[in-house]
């Protein structure tokens, strides 16, 4: 998801630069201003439904201790009643909540990378709109550039530890 996101900003910040510099973008044929403001858009846009999500995994990371003491709860009564197989499923349940809780760490973690990484670009969008873009512009869109290479080669890596433990 970063590196698709990152390609997003990196072109959504290229075409308020253009805007500015007055090139033409591939995809709007509108003034420099309202390319820079459609580009802001976009980019708060994706800024809040990041922020959804962010939210929405603190949330979920926030309730599983809970969860986790909940299925534990039911395993031992599960044990009383003399049905060990659901106690299995349930202590199973619980192993899973808790491998998943790194993961979804994180991801929050990411999450606050590319939510950092749009707000800087909504900086940089919005100085584009008063000034003729400088080396600060410049540096954002090597960053940016370096972050989807990055993204790219880590979302390989993914991939490979995936396919690894499904083999398993």
């Amino acid at each position: 998801m970063a590196g698709r996101l990152v390609e997003q900003v990196n072109r959504l910040i290229r075409s308020g630069v253009a805007s500015v510099t007055g090139e033409s973008p591939d995809s709007l044929e509108t003034g420099p201003a309202a390319q820079t403001e459609h580009a802001l858009r976009l980019v708060r846009d994706k800024l809040g439904k990041l922020i959804v999500e962010r939210r929405r995994l603190v949330r979920q990371l926030t309730d599983l201790p809970q969860a986790a003491t909940d299925l534990a709860q039911k395993a031992e009564l599960a044990v009383r009643k003399g049905r060990e197989d659901l106690a299995r499923a349930a202590m199973a349940e619980v192993a899973n909540l808790t491998a998943g809780r790194a993961g979804m760490a994180e991801e929050v973690e990411g999450l606050d990378a590319d939510i950092a990484l749009l707000e800087d670009a909504i900086v940089k969008l919005n100085q584009t709109q008063a000034r003729q873009p400088d080396a600060d512009m410049r540096a954002l869109l090597t960053e940016l550039d370096r972050l989807a290479a990055e993204s790219v080669t880590d979302i390989t890596r993914e991939d490979a530890k995936r396919r690894q433990s499904q083999e398993r």
